[in-house]
């Protein structure tokens, strides 16, 4: 059967969420290793799915888009989260998480642009001092630690990441344009969130992206699969909620 759904960011960054604990990143390392999920609106879901209960997702984030070419929530701005051994525990700082991390546990970090197709992500940079990412980029080359990017496909870029980085990286940039980095490595998108719910019966593609009333950024995919499986995602969809605290 081949089946079309829109998922609104909403949607989409729900189901990234609920499959992404299923995914083997978690469950093969989730009673013997540490996750670090780094702050942002995907991850915020991760948190929420993870504990099972509400979860202040506008303070677990930092830099981010808004109208007006505002990037940053005003609000108290909750601890850093990582998953121990199965458990899940805060910190006060980036810093003490990073630096225990060693080649067999994970980062999970978001973006803000991909290349699908190469699988390479952008990351803004604001930050004088690279922010986050600095954080990250330390355990990531100097010991290895794998980096897993959650990111929903209205991210999809139609320019070259790597050329892009280059060019925000000019000296005749102004200061407020950020820096981007990019970088290709593993991205878990709708596309393979559905093939992890579905233990890889359900093929998705993006067809559209986009719409009105309300439907700004929703994402078009065709479900192509066994019909009780296409039919089993789309009774998923619909009980996903259409709006949450980022939509107001």
């Amino acid at each position: 059967m081949k089946k079309d759904i829109v998922l609104l960011p909403s949607q989409s960054k729900r189901l990234i969420a609920k499959a992404i604990l299923q995914s083997e990143y978690f469950t093969k390392r989730f009673s013997e290793n540490s996750i670090y999920i780094a702050k942002g609106s995907t991850n915020s879901y991760i948190i929420e799915e993870f504990l099972g209960k509400k979860f202040e997702k506008k303070k677990f984030t930092t830099g981010v888009v808004l109208p007006n070419d505002k990037t940053w929530i005003d609000n108290e701005k909750l601890p850093e989260y990582v998953i121990d051994k199965g458990k899940i525990e805060t910190k006060d700082s980036i810093d003490e998480i990073v630096n225990e991390l060693d080649c067999n546990d994970i980062i999970v970090k978001g973006a803000n642009a991909i290349n699908y197709a190469k699988s390479t992500a952008g990351i803004f940079i604001g930050h004088p001092q690279a922010g986050t990412i600095s954080k990250i980029f330390q355990a990531y080359f100097g010991r290895r630690v794998k980096l897993i990017i959650p990111v929903g496909l209205e991210k999809e870029v139609s320019f070259d990441l790597d050329e892009v980085s280059e060019m925000m990286s000019e000296s005749d940039c102004t200061p407020e344009t950020p820096r981007l980095f990019s970088i290709r490595t593993e991205i878990f998108t709708e596309i393979e969130a559905i093939s992890t719910l579905t233990s890889g019966k359900v093929r998705a593609y993006h067809i559209g992206t986009g719409g009105i009333n309300g439907a700004q950024g929703a994402v078009r995919l065709l479900l192509d699969g066994p019909n009780e499986e296409v039919l089993n995602i789309v009774k998923l969809k619909e009980r996903l909620p259409e709006k949450d605290e980022f939509s107001e």
